[in-house]
């Protein structure tokens, strides 16, 4: 048999369900919707409900995590402030350490640091700091991004120095005080160093790790024509789930390393986790009896609508209710039919 054209494999594979079954959208119990009613089951034919379905779901995915890995001490000293605790984030643009009273600023960059940086040096590790100093909304500071360690980009540099409790007349970042961040958040496993301790540059000064640099989730989701995007309850968040279904956008994953469920698999109480995903693009779908559907197979059934076999593609059931999506959608549906013509 030929696939419709309006078929939704992904919901429908997820959900694995038919006739009967329970549709399971959320986790939380939802009312009994005004769709559900039921209907007098001596009424040969009965008007078709027609909703807007989203498809909110929960799926399994595969996070996809940062090795560990060191920070050094970018300087030799006596430790002044270390505010390392095991568990908690170090964030770009805080000062979390201190080394003979000179605070150390740990700064996220795409290129990691290897020089440092004074007035009008040149390169694509100024322009990939100068992006951060955007992304990192210093008060009154826009950059454009040049490349070049010019006049703007000193006075951000001075502004950042005294957000953090340094010299306000400090317009460079020497790497005697830069510790650079491989994402804009950072958790610690383990810290090296304490209060009063004499250390040397390049010795360790954390170990961080469980940094989620991607979601994968199961390609049998993304068969067919329906196109998911994968949000975070409670925000505004909504990625698309691309064909390869992986998640890699840092703003959507910062804020899901925040969930439970993340917290759980980093805990190792879990091997994967629980993603909220909906339609990208919400349609409409037909409510009707369940006893109105006959000769179903899998995903598939027909119903009498107008006294013409119609294909539909089941959804899920509910309340007695069934959600099904054909192309045009049922108008008007025969209860428990007496004769059972093909709709194939």
């Amino acid at each position: 048999m030929k696939w419709p054209n309006w078929r939704i494999p992904a919901l429908s594979t997820l959900l694995g369900i038919g006739v009967g079954a329970a549709i399971v959208l959320l986790l939380r119990p939802a009312p009994i919707p005004i769709w559900a009613t039921q209907v007098d089951a001596s009424a040969s034919e009965i008007v078709v409900g027609i909703q807007q379905f989203t498809g909110e779901q929960q799926v399994v995915a595969s996070p996809l995590v940062a090795d560990e890995s060191i920070l050094t001490w970018p300087a030799s000293g006596v430790i002044t402030e270390n505010n390392c605790i095991v568990g908690a984030e170090f964030q770009s643009g805080q000062a979390p350490f201190a080394i003979n009273d000179m605070p150390i600023l740990t700064v996220h960059s795409e290129l990691p640091f290897w020089r440092d940086f004074t007035s009008g040096i040149r390169g694509d590790d100024v322009a990939a700091l100068q992006q951060e100093f955007n992304r990192l909304t210093i008060p009154e500071i826009e950059l454009t991004v040049t490349g070049t360690f010019n006049a703007p980009t000193i006075t951000a540099a001075r502004r950042l120095w005294h957000s953090v409790g340094g010299n306000p007349q400090q317009g460079t970042l020497p790497l005697s005080q830069l510790i650079w961040l491989p994402r804009p958040e950072v958790a610690a496993v383990e810290c090296f160093g304490v209060l009063g301790q004499q250390v040397a540059a390049g010795q360790p000064a954390v170990r961080i790790g469980g940094i989620l640099e991607a979601l994968e989730v199961p390609p049998e989701i993304l068969e067919g024509d329906a196109r998911l995007v994968a949000t975070i309850p409670g925000t505004t968040f909504a990625v698309p789930i691309t064909a390869d279904g992986i998640i890699t956008d840092p703003d959507f994953l910062s804020a899901f390393s925040h969930l439970p469920t993340f917290e759980q698999y980093l805990a190792g109480s879990t091997t994967t986790v629980q993603l909220s995903t909906r339609l990208a693009n919400p349609i409409m779908v037909a409510t009707v009896p369940a006893s109105s559907l006959y000769l179903v197979d899998g995903q598939y059934g027909c119903v009498l609508d107008e006294g013409v076999p119609r294909l539909v593609q089941i959804l899920g059931s509910q309340f007695g209710q069934t959600m099904v999506v054909s192309n045009p959608l049922p108008t008007n549906v025969t209860v428990a039919p007496s004769n059972e013509p093909s709709c194939r």
